[in-house]
């Protein structure tokens, strides 16, 4: 599941897939490129796109983060109050930036 849109993160997502498994794309915008033959056709594997994803997967994937050890939060460099998401995107679409979370006032110290 790639959620950046980030070209390269795409493409490592479809290369990293499984035989027979699925690749979801979350939100919109970037662009990915892969030799659909090799990538794609030979292994069985599905793209899928959503704007968003299921409860249900969501929950799945977060019993996952915590059974591997992965800590999403650490890969983050900027938080954001809401009032300032559109300054939150504009940094996410300039790609000068690792992952930016908008967050509740709480969170951000």
């Amino acid at each position: 599941m790639d959620c950046s849109a980030h070209a390269a993160a795409r493409a490592t997502a479809v290369r990293a897939t499984r035989k027979w498994g699925k690749i979801v794309f979350i939100g919109e915008g970037g662009v990915v490129e892969l030799n659909p033959s090799p990538d794609m056709i030979h292994d069985q594997k599905s793209i899928y796109g959503s704007w968003v994803t299921s409860t249900w997967l969501m929950e799945e994937l977060v019993e996952r983060l915590v059974r591997w050890k992965l800590h999403p939060a650490d890969i983050i460099t900027h938080r954001f109050q809401l009032g300032r998401a559109a300054e939150a995107y504009a940094l996410m679409a300039s790609g000068k930036c690792g992952k930016v979370a908008v967050c509740a006032d709480e969170e951000l110290n």
